[in-house]
């Protein structure tokens, strides 16, 4: 059966929760991975969200103004640009450790 991801992303901004670190680099970094292994696996995805909302913040805190593709001017996270423009990572999601499995190491 296909599989549709209906939301995902990652916060430019916001609070730390446990090792989860809101910044440009990692929002940049999931944004190219993410695309990057729909891609590979033929996953049909929704990203979440096209643009920063300052609303949000009121409900999901700050991360959750933060997720974005285009900050609240509507200007684009610059490091994104290569990603929509095609630029994709190789595999380096296949056969991770998850961390607390008993036998794994982490990355």
């Amino acid at each position: 059966k296909p599989i549709v991801v209906g939301e995902t992303g990652w916060p430019s901004g916001g609070d730390i929760v446990g090792q989860a670190i809101p910044s440009e680099e990692n929002a940049c970094f999931f944004f190219q991975d993410f695309i990057s292994w729909a891609e590979a696996n033929s996953v049909e995805y929704y990203y979440f969200s096209s643009l920063d909302e300052s609303g949000k913040e009121e409900f999901d805190g700050h991360q959750g103004a933060d997720l974005g593709i285009w900050d609240k001017t509507e200007a684009l996270t610059p490091c994104l640009q290569e990603t929509l423009e095609g630029k994709r990572v190789a595999d380096n999601w296949s056969n991770r450790d998850i961390p607390g499995e008993e036998g794994t190491q982490p990355n």
